[in-house]
């Protein structure tokens, strides 16, 4: 998933993280590749036969960018030291103040060394964001995302949004959902159910094929205000993690306009 987005200028970004951090690691893969960059994890990359060592290497060296997850205890974890070692010297083959290594706090911890002279965020006490990461890449690589790809926060079934739009809500729900990136699921119904992706049929919220919430999404509505009220008579909707596209346009003609 993901690779048709990749244009002629995606970044490449190679993701270092310790083996205990195997599904954050995977996490980052997928929100990266989503946001139409090229990452490179070990195990998504590597094949049997491969010369690891020299796979690895050749990886981090070619990067735009490399992805650091730093966690408790960084400095004594095996190879991730090898790779920080080829991505700094990588680092100093490029023009001064140009980005590459992006530090990503996966649990609270203190900077390594090497790490001191580059930005973790605002509060290192804290796990970086994925938000955060993007707008890093971004910067650092001198690229700007498709439109209306956004990280995903987190996996939920099914989200009641009977919800009065501002006129500004409206607009950014249809600027969404033609991103042609995944499927914005809506139904008449609002028992908890969500429309199956192929638009025919209903799955109950305990369903596995439910889709996941773009939680920053709907945050950005509330914080905003642009979702002005709850309204009884609204649509039930879900986004998926893919991103964003109308399944039933007459359906969405009805969400997406102020009630």
């Amino acid at each position: 998933m993901g690779s048709n987005l990749h244009g002629p200028s995606a970044p490449h970004v190679f993701i270092s993280y310790a083996k205990q951090d195997e599904d954050k690691a995977e996490e980052i893969f997928q929100c990266l590749e989503r946001a139409g960059t090229v990452p490179w994890l070990d195990k998504r990359r590597l094949v049997l036969g491969d010369d690891w060592e020299q796979e690895i290497k050749n990886a981090v060296l070619s990067a735009d960018a490399v992805v650091v997850c730093l966690r408790p205890g960084f400095d004594d974890i095996g190879f991730r030291q090898q790779e920080v070692r080829w991505a700094i010297e990588a680092l100093q083959k490029r023009p001064p103040g140009r980005g590459f290594i992006i530090p990503f706090i996966i649990e609270p911890c203190s900077l390594p060394d090497w790490c001191q002279r580059l930005h973790a965020g605002g509060d290192i006490s804290k796990p970086s964001s994925l938000d955060d990461l993007l707008k890093a890449v971004g910067k650092h690589c001198k690229w700007v995302p498709p439109n209306g790809v956004f990280s995903p926060a987190f996996d939920v079934d099914v989200i009641d949004a009977r919800m009065r739009l501002s006129e500004e809500g409206c607009q950014l729900l249809e600027a969404a959902a033609g991103s042609k990136q995944g499927e914005i699921f809506v139904s008449l119904d609002t028992t908890g159910y969500a429309v199956e992706v192929d638009g025919r049929h209903f799955v109950t919220k305990d369903d596995n094929r439910s889709a996941a919430l773009w939680k920053d999404v709907i945050s950005h509505l509330i914080e905003h205000q642009l979702i002005e009220q709850v309204d009884d008579e609204g649509e039930v909707f879900e986004v998926s993690h893919k991103g964003f596209q109308v399944v039933d346009p007459k359906l969405t003609e009805h969400l997406l306009r102020p009630m």
